[in-house]
């Protein structure tokens, strides 16, 4: 059945998407200077990137046979290991910074009960919180870098390391991977929906996800500089709690953590979205197991936080890069699968 989804939530959609488990996580500065170029060459990338995903969703692939199936399920189980590395990279900043005190059950139990409901829900629904979620976390992140401003040492964001490529592409590599990569993702999410100039929203709501990465990316800069932020474990959280408001309001490190709750719970509802969506052109009956199998392993590995805390995101990133130029490949294919 088609959903009427209209053009502006969508970009906030894809906009917290973007945002996901990112914002509170970068930037990675392992290269210093290196990092902003980094960044700057990701979205670039990440453009060209969205139009090779818009051009493969346009392809028509249904199809029975099995290549189509195992190509399907590959899909789903990408879809299905990004929520868990945001699930995972959510529960263990609270565990660290928003409830140290407290036993991560509880906030685990939370986000998993709250991503089944909103996974549950009509793409209508999921879209309007997200666009709920996205004004307020535009606003947000507007309003607090301006507050910072004091705070902030312009010439920090001079490059002053060496400028190397293979640094760059480092750099780049992590954030094309954590913030753009999985942006194929929302190709099938928007299936079977009378969403209007399509390209153009993704356009815009990739531009309006990397414009507000990069004001958190310069906020973090800005305050500590390259090298003092490739130390911390969240940079934006760690910039917001040494911002203040007057003398009245000197704890506002709130709003970030609303800012990665919304976006990381958004985005992981997304990626079980679509694998549940995927997996009902695979056999109806498997559609039925694939969100409690996805929470529970989700549920296992939030239960393994301590293990998994310190596997660096460099690790990852060919998960999270990989897969989706598979995918693309296997898309553009003109023969039928």
């Amino acid at each position: 059945m088609t959903e009427k989804i209209n053009t502006t939530p969508s970009v906030f959609l894809i906009t917290v998407f973007i945002l996901g488990n990112s914002v509170i996580n970068l930037p990675f500065t392992k290269y210093g200077g290196n990092a902003l170029l980094g960044y700057i060459l990701s979205v670039l990338i990440g453009i060209v990137y969205i139009f090779f995903c818009y051009r493969a969703a346009k392809i028509n692939k249904d199809s029975n046979s099995y290549f189509y199936k195992v190509f399907l399920g590959f899909f789903i189980i990408y879809c299905i290991f990004c929520g868990l590395i945001c699930t995972r990279n959510f529960i263990t900043f609270s565990d660290k910074v928003i409830l140290p005190e407290v036993s991560s059950f509880l906030p685990s139990l939370l986000f998993l009960i709250s991503l089944y409901f909103l996974s549950s829900v009509k793409k209508e629904v999921i879209i309007k919180t997200a666009l709920i979620s996205g004004l307020i976390i535009t606003v947000i992140l507007l309003l607090l870098f301006i507050i910072s401003i004091s705070n902030m040492k312009f010439s920090n964001i001079i490059i002053k390391d060496e400028i190397s490529l293979g640094k760059i592409l480092y750099e780049c590599s992590s954030y094309f991977g954590l913030s753009f990569s999985q942006s194929i993702i929302l190709m099938p999410f928007f299936m079977n929906t009378n969403l209007k100039t399509p390209k153009n929203t993704y356009i815009k709501g990739f531009l309006l996800g990397s414009f507000l990465l990069l004001v958190s990316f310069l906020q973090c800069i800005l305050i500590f500089g390259y090298n003092l932020a490739s130390t911390l474990l969240n940079p934006y959280a760690s910039a917001i709690s040494i911002t203040t408001l007057g003398n009245s309001y000197t704890r506002l490190e709130g709003f970030s953590y609303f800012i990665y709750f919304a976006s990381s719970l958004i985005k992981t509802a997304i990626c079980l979205r679509v694998s549940v969506d995927l997996s009902e052109k695979i056999n109806s009956k498997i559609k039925n197991i694939i969100l409690p199998v996805s929470l529970i392993i989700y549920a296992v590995f939030c239960a393994l936080t301590d293990t998994l805390k310190n596997i660096e995101y460099i690790k990852i990133m060919p998960f999270l890069i990989i897969p989706p130029l598979i995918i693309l490949t296997v898309l553009n294919i003109k023969k039928k699968i």
